[in-house]
């Protein structure tokens, strides 16, 4: 016990002890409660510190209680921190295929499946992401031919815009995804 709380106050950030709590947890629970912790104290980093410094204190003679019920707290935190962006990101979606199964989709499959996709990744991987006609070609398994026609569709209607000509590539509008996440 004495090496854990040296190798945590010593390595100058706590990484040591993040470890070894990351490696306890995925090894007792699940990979995920490690993951959740690694969040919570990139969050709260201050608690996590402040409950490593108490442990050499010779007031605690020895007990790490203190230390672990901040863990604990730190984890439950986490888990909330993570259920809470897990139940934002399935209103988005629902939104998302709410307003992609609206009536005026049902002739435009092929428009409505590859605004689905662009609006997917937009909100979930990158808000910031700009597709080529080859990418797009590539996640959708659509032709060069049909993914061409879809995007000429999709920039008239203003749901994305033209980001380069060479090589061709989109993203979506920012006024599309207003209308269908409003903030």
């Amino acid at each position: 016990m004495q090496l854990f709380i040296q190798s945590c106050n010593y390595d100058g950030n706590g990484r040591t002890g993040r470890l070894i709590v990351g490696s306890y947890l995925s090894k007792y629970l699940e990979k995920y409660s490690a993951i959740t912790f690694s969040y919570a104290v990139n969050k709260d980093k201050s608690k996590f510190y402040k409950a490593l410094e108490e442990i050499p204190s010779p007031l605690n003679q020895g007990d790490l209680t203190f230390y672990l019920i901040n863990m604990l707290e730190l984890l439950s935190t986490g888990q909330k921190g993570i259920i809470e962006d897990l139940e934002l990101n399935l209103m988005k979606l629902e939104r998302i295929k709410e307003y992609i199964n609206k009536d005026k989709w049902k002739n435009y499959k092929d428009e409505r499946d590859l605004l689905y996709l662009i609006i997917s990744i937009n909100v979930f991987v990158d808000d910031h992401i700009i597709l080529s006609v080859q990418e797009l070609m590539e996640l959708s398994n659509k032709s060069r031919h049909i993914i061409n026609r879809v995007m000429d569709y999709l920039v008239l209607e203003k749901y994305v815009e033209i980001v380069s000509k060479k090589p061709k590539a989109y993203k979506v509008c920012d006024e599309c995804l207003e209308s269908i996440l409003p903030s």
